[in-house]
């Protein structure tokens, strides 16, 4: 129902790759991500971005589920050209970039902050590889702004600076870079001794077709998961 979706084609190329965060304490997908899929949760205020009144569409948004993972969900095809950073001085950044949304939350601190960088660094070495995209020209909404392809805005940088994550956009760069070179990021922990064996647990649920939901999720991000029913 978005009128962005309805009225918009494709964009002509896609060159570029911009990060934003969305200005408000809410973590949560289902404030901007509707209708509910059993996983996002419902909406009760009737305010997100699927509605006739809309003036925002961006290509994707990261944010907590209704169980509390963060995740990636895309709203609009890679190629749509959506309305997500307005225009500046030398035009828009709608014209040639994917948009993707962080939902912002100061109250849960660095530690959220940095969940949804992670999110966003796979999802953009992702399009990265897709699309031919170098690194380098990944932006923030702040940077595209201070490049004259964007409206006055600073995000991401403000919030991860109000935060004190010490997530910067240079740092985002070199980690899709990594990640696209195959080689070790900061978050990778070191070898153990040989030998070692380590479970992670990813989830605890009480419905089976959550549990059903995660186990998919994970299968699909490439990781060899399986469901243990206890009792």
């Amino acid at each position: 129902s978005n009128p962005c979706y309805q009225q918009n084609g494709d964009r002509k190329k896609t060159t570029h790759l911009i990060l934003h965060s969305t200005g408000a304490n809410n973590p949560n997908l289902k404030r901007y991500v509707t209708p509910d899929d059993g996983m996002l949760g419902e909406n009760k205020y009737k305010n997100g971005w699927n509605t006739p009144d809309s003036s925002t569409l961006v290509h994707a948004v990261i944010g907590k589920n209704k169980n509390g993972f963060v995740e990636a969900y895309q709203i609009a095809p890679w190629g749509k050209l959506v309305w997500g950073c307005g225009s500046g001085v030398n035009g828009s950044g709608n014209s040639f970039a994917i948009q993707v949304e962080m939902c912002e939350d100061n109250t849960l601190g660095a530690n959220y902050a940095k969940e949804t960088y992670n999110v966003a660094v796979k999802l953009f070495a992702h399009l990265c590889k897709c699309y031919d995209i170098p690194p380098e020209n990944i932006w923030s909404h702040n940077e595209a702004n201070a490049k004259g392809y964007a409206s006055g805005h600073v995000d991401p940088e403000h919030w991860w600076k109000k935060v004190k994550s010490g997530l910067t956009m240079d740092g985002f760069r070199k980690d899709v870079a990594a990640l696209l070179k195959g080689e070790k990021t900061k978050e990778q922990l070191p070898a153990e001794a040989s030998g070692s064996l380590f479970r992670v647990q990813v989830g605890a649920f009480t419905l089976k077709k959550n549990a059903e939901y995660k186990l998919q999720a994970l299968k699909s991000a490439g990781y060899d998961a399986f469901v243990t029913q206890i009792n």
